[in-house]
Formats: structure tokens, C-alpha cells, sequence
């Protein structure tokens, strides 16, 4: 497809993808496995006047595996929304069954640093969301047992209510 057949918003998007690609896609985290940084662009000539203008902020694994979604930029609606490495482990905590999140603590803070310079050049106001450091993984699982409990008294005092009615 010509580029000239392309929205305004779609257009856009693929400049701020190949500016994000120039900048920010030449770093590597290392640590244990190696990802490269990369920006969504939209698929179509056209992003349904805006709608559809999200772009999806990713670690690509350079030897497979699963890519790691760590934000999303919206120039049409003028935010990023960038993860913290916290959220990253707690979200891949629970997507991997307690597994610990395979990207340098360290080399991520960089690159967050750099991805938010870099949004705040294209005036696009950067918000991180966060979350508690993650809690060592152990054997047990305390919390679970409080909600089953929860639940359980529930149960009982539902129960309850409908034996007496």
C-alpha cells in the first residue's frame, strides 16, 4: 500500500514506531535472556479516526519465546502508559505460575528511563504504573488460605440465612 493512501492518525503512529525504532530499539536488555525494544505500528491504512491508535510497548526475545508487554503509547490521545519493573514481576508472577520475571532489574530501570526521555520529547505525557515489590516466592501461600476461609464463612452464613427463612 502507498504510504499517501494512509490516515493522518495511522501516519502518525508509524512515525512515532520508526522514530521509537531509531531511539530506543537499539537497546538490549541481556539479563538472563536477551530482548530488544520495539513499538507497535498499526497494521492497516487506518486507525478508525483515532480509535484504534494504542500502540503496544514490547520486550521481543531475540531467540524466541514470550514477548514481554511492558506499555502502550496513544499519540491520538496523548499518553503512554509504561510498567514498572514490579508490575512486570507481579504480572508474570501470576501469568507463569510464580516464575520470576526473566529481565534484568537494573538494565530495565535504564531503559524506562530512557523510554520515558524519550515520550516527554514527543510530548507525550508518561505514566508508570506500579506495584509492591514482589514477595519472595516460598512454598506456602498464606493468602490463599485466608481467601478460602473467606469464602468458606461466607458459604456458611449464606447458608445460614436460607435454613432460617
Amino acid at each position: 500500500m502507498d504510504r499517501q493512501e494512509r490516515t493522518q492518525f495511522a501516519m502518525q503512529a508509524i512515525g512515532l514506531a520508526d522514530l521509537f525504532r531509531m531511539m530506543i530499539g537499539p537497546v538490549r536488555i541481556s539479563a538472563p535472556l536477551a530482548y530488544t525494544c520495539e513499538l507497535s505500528a498499526p497494521e492497516g491504512p487506518s486507525t478508525g479516526g483515532g480509535k484504534q491508535s494504542v500502540q503496544h510497548i514490547k520486550l521481543v526475545p531475540a531467540r524466541g519465546g514470550a514477548t514481554i508487554v511492558i506499555g502502550s503509547a496513544d499519540p491520538v490521545g496523548r499518553a503512554v502508559e509504561l510498567r514498572s519493573w514490579n508490575r512486570l514481576a507481579e504480572i508474570h508472577a501470576q501469568r507463569f505460575k510464580q516464575s520470576r520475571l526473566p529481565v534484568d532489574q537494573a538494565q530495565y530501570a535504564e531503559l524506562l528511563r530512557r523510554m520515558q526521555d524519550f515520550f516527554a520529547a514527543q510530548n507525550l505525557p508518561v505514566v508508570v504504573l506500579d506495584s509492591p515489590p514482589p514477595a519472595p516466592v516460598t512454598g506456602g501461600s498464606g493468602s490463599l488460605s485466608l481467601i478460602l476461609i473467606a469464602v468458606g464463612l461466607a458459604g456458611l452464613a449464606a447458608a445460614g440465612y436460607f435454613l432460617t427463612r
